[in-house]
C-alpha cells in the first residue's frame, strides 16, 4: 500500500505531515490494516534539507 503526497515545493513541514498521515492511516482505513505501508513524497523543488529528511525518515 502506498501513500503519496505530490507538491510543487516540498518543505520539512510537508514531510512531517506525511509521516503523521501514515501513522493515522490504519485508524481511518481498517480494511488495509496489517499491510505494508510505503510513503512517497514528490516535488518539483525541495526546501533546504527536506529531501534528506524525507529519505532518512524512510520515505521514497
Amino acid at each position: 500500500m502506498f501513500v503519496v503526497s505530490a507538491k510543487t515545493y516540498v518543505s520539512s513541514r510537508d514531510v512531517k505531515e506525511l509521516l503523521v498521515d501514515m501513522e493515522e492511516f490504519n485508524f481511518f482505513v481498517q480494511r488495509y490494516k496489517g499491510m505494508n505501508l510505503y510513503g512517497i513524497i514528490a516535488g518539483v523543488s525541495y526546501g533546504k534539507g527536506a529531501d534528506v529528511f524525507a529519505l532518512r525518515s524512510g520515505l521514497l
